[in-house]
């Protein structure tokens, strides 16, 4: 998809082309279906969520350009700095196949299934939508198997991680939403974190339902 973004942004027709296409996305059910799996077998899919989230948003059109209207712009800063641009997109992307692997692991022990990611891996390189030369890096390069455990995608990981803070931060000081990105950051501090503050819904749980305290 990196290429046939690159041709769209390149397009021009009098103005680019971009600017005279309406921002409202439509899906095709795709999305909600692979999502609806990892409700039903608690795997965290925050990349997918917010892709979704950010289509049904666009829908509501109307309602977009009242509340446009009494929102106060905050002032623009525009120093985009490319590779840190570039570094915080691969990381989005490998948080993104990181999550699409342990769905895969989890649904393997679920039902029993016996799907090799690697052989997955390979079949995606050979002409499907997702082919890139990503996946020829993760098939090459990371134990794709037992993903989290791999200690270099986790180096990776850590290297660009300032990276995508920085265009966070610019997004944010620019009213510009780019909910994946948060999503992979808050994803990637979550999965790496010994100690999250879900102890307090385990209290809070117990404290209105009479539900179980499990202690350390």
């Amino acid at each position: 998809m990196i290429y046939q973004t690159k041709k769209i942004l390149e397009k021009i027709d009098g103005e680019y082309l971009l600017e005279k296409i309406d921002d409202i996305a439509d899906d095709n059910g795709t999305g909600r279906w692979m999502l609806n799996y990892g409700v039903e077998l608690g795997c965290s899919l925050s990349m997918l969520s917010s892709a979704l989230n950010t289509r049904f948003i666009s829908k509501l059109k109307s309602e977009r350009n009242e509340l446009n209207k009494n929102i106060k712009p905050s002032s623009l800063e525009y120093k985009v700095d490319i590779n840190s641009l570039k570094n915080a997109y691969n990381f989005c992307r490998l948080i993104n196949y990181i999550q699409a692997f342990c769905l895969i692991n989890a649904a393997n022990k679920n039902y029993n299934w016996h799907i090799s990611i690697s052989k997955a891996l390979n079949v995606w390189s050979n002409g499907s939508i997702i082919k890139s030369s990503l996946i020829n890096d993760l098939f090459s390069n990371y134990s794709v198997e037992n993903i989290l455990y791999d200690n270099i995608i986790i180096k990776d990981l850590n290297e660009s991680k300032s990276d995508l803070i920085n265009v966070i931060s610019l997004s944010l000081k620019n009213d510009i939403s780019i909910p994946c990105f948060n999503d992979a950051l808050n994803y990637f501090n979550s999965i790496s974190n010994n100690s999250l503050s879900t102890n307090m819904i385990q209290a809070q749980r117990n404290f209105f339902g009479s539900h179980s305290i499990k202690f350390k």
